[in-house]
C-alpha cells in the first residue's frame, strides 16, 4: 500500500474518467455465485484488493478462479468447493469476505472463518473490531448452528430452511418518517438473501435495506435462476437446491461518481465520466437529489456519460441513512457545503 502521496497542483483539471464497478456489489455476488452448479463470470468487476483477495479465497476453497484485471472480469468455477475453512491471513485484509460464510454454509454446510478485515468502526470495548452477531443471528433464523469465538464465525447446518425474517431487527427507525437505518442492516439483508437462495422452501424479507449493493445481489441471484418476488417492501425468496451458471455486470461505483463530481465542482473542473451502467441511476438517486438542491447541474450524455456543471452552490441539509445518501458520501458534501454562503446540517 502506498504511504504517502505527492500532489504537483497547480494545473487545470479536465478531461474523461472511467468509472469502476461497485466493490460492495461484487463481493457479495461472488458468494452468491459460490452457491452455483457451473461456472460464473462477473464483468465490471474493480481492479481493487478486495476483489485479488476474494479471488485467493476462492482458490483456498478449491474453487478455480481468474480475475482479468484489463478486462474488469472474474471468472469463477465453483464447482469444487471442497473446504470451508478459510485462513484469517486472508479473510482480515477485507471486510467483504465476511459474505462467504453463508456461501460456503450453503454450499457445504459448514463453514470456519475469521476474524474479518474492514475499517475498525466497531465498539471501543472490542477493540473496534466490527460485530458480527448480525451475521451469526441471521444464519441461526434460518436454521443453522452459529456461534462467535475470538472473532472466528462457524456454523453448520445440513440444509437450510426458509424463514420469515424482518430486517427491522437488525435496524432503528429514524425519526419523522425517515426510514430504517444503522450499520448492520446492509450486511443483515445481504446475509439473508444469500441464505435464502439456497434454503429449503420459501423465505420472505421484509423491510429490506434497498441500496445498490443489494439490488444487485438480487439481480445476480435472478440471473442465476433464484426466483424473487419483490412486492410491499417484501422480498419473496424461493429456495433451490443450487443455482445456475450466470453471468452478471457489476454496477458501477457509487461512490467514485460522487469523488469525482465532488472534485468537478469543488475545483470548477470539465470533467466527464464514462463507463456508467444504466442501473446505477436508482442507488444515486439521493446523492443526485442533493446535488440538484445545491445546484449543481448533472448532466447524462450519450454512451453513458456524465458531466457536471457547477455554477454556484446553495448550502442545504442533509440527512445520512441507509434510505439517503451513503455513508461513504458524507464527508465530499460536508467539503462541497463548506464552501456555501448558507449554513448546512
Amino acid at each position: 500500500m502506498t504511504s504517502s502521496w505527492v500532489v504537483n497542483g497547480g494545473r487545470p483539471l479536465a478531461g474523461e474518467v472511467q468509472i469502476s464497478g461497485f466493490k460492495h456489489a461484487a463481493l457479495p455476488l461472488v458468494a452468491a455465485g459460490m452457491l452455483a452448479s457451473g461456472p460464473f463470470e462477473l464483468a465490471n468487476v474493480p481492479d481493487v484488493e478486495d476483489v485479488r483477495v476474494i479471488a485467493e479465497l476462492l482458490v483456498h476453497a478449491g474453487a478455480s478462479a481468474r480475475h482479468d484485471r484489463a478486462g474488469r472480469r472474474l471468472l469463477v468455477d465453483p464447482t469444487t468447493i471442497s473446504n470451508g475453512t478459510l485462513p484469517s491471513a486472508l479473510t482480515r485484509r477485507v471486510h467483504g469476505s465476511l459474505y462467504m460464510v453463508p456461501g460456503l454454509l450453503g454450499k457445504l454446510g459448514e463453514v470456519h472463518a475469521g476474524p474479518f478485515g474492514g475499517c475498525r468502526i466497531g465498539e471501543a470495548s472490542a477493540g473496534g473490531e466490527r460485530p458480527l452477531e448480525h451475521i451469526r443471528e441471521v444464519l441461526q433464523r434460518f436454521g443453522a448452528t452459529a456461534e462467535i469465538q475470538g472473532g472466528m464465525l462457524s456454523a453448520s447446518c445440513k440444509q437450510l430452511c426458509g424463514c420469515t425474517i424482518n430486517m427491522a431487527d437488525f435496524a432503528k427507525e429514524l425519526s419523522n418518517g425517515g426510514g430504517l437505518t444503522g450499520p448492520l442492516y446492509s450486511g443483515a439483508t445481504k446475509a439473508a438473501l444469500l441464505c435464502a437462495a439456497t434454503a429449503a422452501g420459501v423465505t420472505e424479507i421484509h423491510s429490506p435495506y434497498r441500496k445498490a449493493d443489494v439490488a444487485d445481489l438480487i439481480g445476480g441471484m435472478i440471473a442465476a435462476g433464484v426466483s424473487i418476488e419483490d412486492r410491499d417492501d417484501v422480498l419473496r425468496v424461493e429456495g433451490r437446491p443450487c443455482l445456475q451458471a450466470f453471468q452478471y455486470e457489476v454496477s458501477s461505483d457509487a461512490i467514485e461518481i460522487v469523488t469525482f463530481f465532488t472534485l468537478a465542482a469543488y475545483l470548477q473542473a470539465d470533467i466527464r465520466l464514462t463507463g456508467i451502467a444504466d442501473k446505477t441511476w436508482a442507488g444515486l438517486a439521493a446523492e443526485l437529489d442533493c446535488f440538484d438542491r445545491m445546484g449543481l447541474t448533472v448532466e447524462r450524455l450519450k454512451q453513458s456519460r456524465l458531466s457536471l456543471r457547477a455554477d454556484h452552490m446553495n448550502g442545504i441539509d442533509i440527512r445520512v441513512s441507509s434510505h439517503g445518501i451513503f455513508s461513504d458520501s458524507q464527508p465530499f458534501f460536508a467539503l462541497l457545503l463548506s464552501g456555501t454562503e448558507r449554513g448546512a446540517r
